[in-house]
């Protein structure tokens, strides 16, 4: 993941004056430069894993932290970036989907979206509506057509989903969704964004009375 702005996704609102562009990195570089402007296309598994970013208030991020690890039945990872402002959020088994990430302001949440081609998937992206506002090395900052921000990254391999967590009362449950709040006049344009995005899969946003997810798991087993 990246220092990607907090935006209008259910875990709260965007935070105002961000520097798109000077966000630091949450991954290792893979020191390859490409195109703004992609000609390739991509055919079929376009996302290949979703993280969804819990963005939290610095001064309170522990506490965020040990609140998501408890009902994820999960372990924080080691702290890091330039103000320890990252986490991952680490099951038990398969593969983690969930980091913490520690923000100047009120927070909210985000999406990264992992892509086997990323200037592919930029052109894509913006074949369906979406706009640069940072680009990287090897990862973007995009904006769907409706305003919700998002980030491009490389695949890295993640394919197997974190189990359910079992509770003491007998029921499970698991954090596999985020809701993408619009308002009802941009509710139609955003759900055509992210249906042609990511081909129907996984993707659901909330208007006037629909349920929305986001999961943040492969598209495609």
């Amino acid at each position: 993941g990246h220092m990607c702005p907090p935006s209008n996704a259910a875990f709260g609102r965007p935070v105002a004056g961000s520097a798109y562009g000077e966000y630091p990195s949450d991954r290792t570089r893979l020191g390859h430069e490409w195109p703004l402007v992609a000609t390739r296309h991509v055919e079929v598994d376009l996302i290949r894993w979703i993280w969804a970013f819990i963005d939290r208030p610095l001064e309170r991020f522990d506490q965020a932290a040990a609140f998501w690890a408890n009902v994820t039945d999960s372990r924080v990872s080691t702290r890091r970036g330039s103000d320890g402002e990252f986490v991952t959020l680490l099951p038990r088994s398969g593969h983690p989907s969930l980091k913490l990430q520690g923000v100047h302001g009120p927070g909210g949440a985000h999406l990264d979206l992992e892509v086997n081609d990323v200037p592919a998937a930029i052109d894509v992206a913006r074949g369906v509506g979406a706009t640069v506002v940072a680009p990287h090395p090897d990862w973007a900052v995009m904006r769907s057509s409706g305003g919700q921000l998002f980030c491009l990254t490389p695949w890295e391999g993640a394919a197997a989903r974190a189990p359910m967590v079992e509770h003491p009362d007998g029921t499970s449950s698991r954090l596999d969704q985020v809701c993408l709040d619009v308002a009802p006049a941009g509710y139609e344009v955003e759900k055509s964004f992210w249906t042609a995005l990511t081909g129907g899969n996984s993707m659901r946003v909330r208007g006037r009375s629909s349920t929305c997810s986001n999961r943040p798991q492969a598209c495609r087993s």
